[in-house]
């Protein structure tokens, strides 16, 4: 299920303040012995880059359907050309 942008980026906010509060107070060597630690801050790991993944597939999706020509799809061609100047 694609999700709306503001609420990827509040599941990417409320998985970072939860990593910041199982991690506190915790040096690399508890962080490393405990494993029930260890598999939250990856299960939020896990879901902040769900998030991140679908809030990319709305920007994506918002960009192809705009008018502007910025966001055109292919976008058109960049001509250029140079001279050599001797």
């Amino acid at each position: 299920m694609r999700r709306d942008a503001p609420a990827c980026l509040w599941d990417i906010d409320r998985a970072a303040s939860a990593i910041e509060r199982f991690i506190d107070g915790l040096d690399i060597r508890a962080y490393a012995q405990n494993e029930l630690v260890h598999t939250a801050v990856e299960r939020k790991l896990e879901i902040i880059g769900e998030a991140e993944v679908n809030y990319s597939f709305v920007i994506d999706a918002k960009c192809l359907r705009s008018k502007s020509s910025i966001f055109r799809f292919p976008p058109p061609p960049i001509e250029f050309s140079y001279k050599i100047h001797r």
